[in-house]
């Protein structure tokens, strides 16, 4: 079996799958555009789940002739998922298509670590397999989500980010978000 087409999405730190909120319905949206293709896939993942498991899957899954389309969404704790789950296919020589980002926050590797996610000091690095990034943010509450750059400016377009006027409890929702997240969809 060969997979040609990847939307992973990866939700914030509270949320769970089994709950309405805006990962799951972009999740929903997802699947109705992915649906179009045979050889597509939609994951809905929570922030802290194996992600070396996947993208070993995806590698295995590739097709013979060609690298699959990947796209990766992410909101809060899920959008810094996201860059680390990009850094996993890099290492298997696989390309992201774009990265769509609403209010992503910094998450150290160590638990004692997590206050940085506070502190605007530190970035969430976005490796150089990514061709193009899109991301949300707010200042409305904490925690607020942090800067996003390139590992490789020359090879990742990171949009400047598209300020939002929500609290970060519900970035997820916001209607721009999600038409991101399906307008990214649709251009695969």
């Amino acid at each position: 079996m060969e997979m040609r087409e990847w939307h992973i999405v990866f939700s914030g730190f509270q949320q769970k799958s089994g709950t309405l909120n805006g990962t799951v319905q972009i999740w929903g949206d997802l699947m109705r555009i992915a649906s179009r293709h045979q050889s597509a896939r939609v994951e809905l993942l929570r922030w802290d789940d194996n992600i070396s498991n996947l993208a070993e899957l995806i590698s295995r899954l590739a097709p013979q002739d060609s690298m699959p389309i990947v796209n990766i969404y992410g909101y809060s704790w899920g959008g810094m998922t996201a860059a680390n789950f990009a850094r996993e296919l890099r290492r298997r020589g696989m390309p992201v298509n774009h990265i769509v980002l609403s209010d992503a926050v910094y998450r150290h590797w160590y638990w004692l670590g997590q206050w940085r996610a506070f502190v605007s000091a530190w970035a969430i690095r976005i490796p150089d397999n990514v061709r193009k990034v899109t991301h949300f943010r707010q200042r409305q509450s904490m925690p607020m989500g942090h800067d996003v750059k390139a590992d490789n400016p020359g090879k990742t377009l990171i949009g400047k980010p598209i300020w939002l006027k929500a609290d970060h409890s519900w970035m997820d929702d916001a209607s721009p978000f999600r038409s991101a997240c399906r307008d990214a969809a649709e251009a695969v």
